[in-house]
């Protein structure tokens, strides 16, 4: 059981931690848990968004036969845009980093808002997985959708 004096404590404590006040504190904050991006929506009317119905499009054509078709060829076009980008994230996080056996040197600084960069190689391994991880599920994703998308033809 907690004192009075632990409790007491304890709300002094809590008062200091309340998180940033300034409100450049507060956009700093925002992107503590942002690490490489990948998993961000992607807003409607965006840039992203636009290639990714072209390339639905082309998929299924201009004239789509159902709604249902231009759905499935949507969902991957989406899969192959996030492949894309897992590539690309991986491919520029690998050429800032000089990697040898026994140690890993940053050679570049890393682009602002981009990726944790680590200086372990263990570090670096186990981002080069989740970077991976992304991948490996937008072309499972991608597969079924063009799965479905086959069906529906």
């Amino acid at each position: 059981m907690t004192s009075e004096i632990q409790a007491a404590s304890n709300k002094r404590n809590a008062q200091k931690s309340t998180g940033p006040k300034t409100a450049a504190g507060k956009e700093a904050s925002k992107q503590n848990s942002l690490k490489h991006g990948l998993a961000s929506a992607i807003i409607q009317g965006s840039t992203e968004d636009i290639e990714i119905n072209i390339l639905a499009r082309a998929i299924v054509g201009e004239n789509p036969t159902s709604l249902e078709t231009l759905i499935y060829a949507r969902e991957a076009a989406e899969a192959q845009f996030i492949i894309e980008r897992a590539k690309s994230t991986r491919a520029s996080f690998l050429k800032s980093y000089d990697i040898k056996w026994d140690s890993v040197v940053q050679t570049q600084d890393p682009p602002s808002g981009s990726m944790y960069w680590p200086k372990s190689i263990d570090e670096v391994i186990k981002d080069i997985v989740v970077l991976d991880r992304y991948e490996r599920r937008a072309r499972s994703r991608r597969k079924k959708a063009l799965r479905k998308l086959k069906e529906t033809m």
